[in-house]
């Protein structure tokens, strides 16, 4: 007869409805704390992990700062133009000897 030995880390829980203690397995809990998805206790009352895990949250931090440096392009973009037409970027006045100059001597 052969035997196969089968080692599993619980992870020790506590139903936050009934109080209970369970275990569950290290990988599963793991797939819980990422995907967000419902677990239930022995006495099947539904919870899930509601935390951001640090993947998340740098994600998160990622496209905010993605969106920020767009934006910041865009306003230097448009400010540039505004320039190039001759228009000072302090009193929103148009000079039109800077903008003959900045035609003629800074084309593209």
């Amino acid at each position: 007869m052969a035997q196969i030995k089968v080692e599993v880390i619980l992870i020790s829980q506590t139903c936050i409805t009934c109080g209970v203690t369970f275990g569950m397995p290290e990988q599963y809990d793991n797939r819980r704390l990422e995907d967000h998805t419902d677990f239930c206790c022995p006495n099947g009352h539904l919870q899930h992990y509601t935390a951001e895990t640090e993947e998340e949250r740098l994600r998160k931090l990622f496209l905010k700062e993605r969106e920020a440096k767009t934006q910041l392009e865009t306003e230097l973009t448009a400010l540039k133009m505004r320039v190039d037409a001759g228009m000072c970027p302090h009193c929103h006045r148009h000079f039109a000897n800077v903008e003959r100059h900045i035609k003629a001597k800074h084309s593209k």
